[in-house]
């Protein structure tokens, strides 16, 4: 039975970390301070375009988004990279996995939420930072190890759709 494409980034990656420490160290810091850049970027794009106001209704979608995110991985029960291909370990581990669903990945989630609420507010450069921000979170969530391809995708389509749905209520 051929891999799926999930199954073949995993074994790309098993092989490819720690052949750079510093590309290792690079999707590490996404990973894990990526999404905080984001929110910062974010914040200030609200802030120099005086919608501020805009803020609460962010958190609430997010939070909503979040919640559609976990009633999916309750129903779907997606392990992550690292519990279903026991020889692989990935570069980074906050805490114990093995309880935690993969799909769909809740930093892809917000990343998208956040991206697509702010970007009618941002200027050219801060537009430029968001979309590159959402990426590099998003490839380094794959790279690292924590989420495959997939889960990645999956939360970008649920933040998309949220954020569509609920941000036009009220617009």
């Amino acid at each position: 039975m051929p891999k799926s494409f999930d199954h073949r980034i995993v074994a790309a990656l098993a092989r490819i970390h720690g052949t750079s420490p510093a590309r290792d160290s690079f999707f590490r810091f996404g990973a894990v301070i990526g999404l905080y850049l984001l929110i910062l970027v974010s914040g200030l794009s609200f802030f120099f375009a005086d919608a501020s106001y805009e803020i609460l209704g962010l958190v609430v979608r997010a939070l909503l988004a979040l919640a559609t995110s976990a009633f999916i991985g309750v129903i779907i029960r997606r392990h992550r990279p690292e519990i279903v291909h026991t020889s692989f370990t990935p570069l980074i581990r906050l805490f114990s996995f093995e309880y935690w669903k993969s799909f769909p990945s809740d930093h892809a989630v917000l990343a998208t939420i956040i991206t697509i609420a702010t970007l009618p507010f941002a200027n050219d450069l801060g537009a430029l930072l968001l979309l590159g921000l959402w990426l590099y979170v998003l490839i380094s969530r794959v790279y690292v190890g924590v989420h495959y391809m997939s889960d990645v995708i999956g939360g970008a389509m649920v933040g998309l759709i949220v954020q569509l749905v609920l941000g036009t209520i009220g617009a």
